[in-house]
């Protein structure tokens, strides 16, 4: 049972309002957890957001993918991250 990370960056000067994030799931296993955490390009390394998922709720999956809302809020596609 093993922590997976994953680090996103928002970076609204080179993508378009309405494109979506991809998180990379390939290796996470049924027994891991997979934390996301998001910054963004105004101050790297200063995370805005963390997001934890269970392994096997990503089985199934390759990737995950998220979209920034104006409020820079995050609204994931497909998936619902632990509460």
């Amino acid at each position: 049972m093993a922590e997976i990370i994953r680090r996103r960056t928002i970076r609204p000067s080179s993508r378009q309002p309405s494109s979506s994030y991809k998180v990379n799931t390939e290796n996470v296993t049924a027994r891991d957890t997979l934390v996301v955490y998001i910054d963004h390009e105004d101050n790297p390394g200063e995370y805005l957001f963390t997001f934890r998922f269970n392994g096997s709720d990503l089985m199934d999956k390759r990737s995950i993918h998220f979209k920034v809302e104006q409020n820079l809020s995050i609204k994931w596609i497909g998936i619902t991250p632990l509460s």
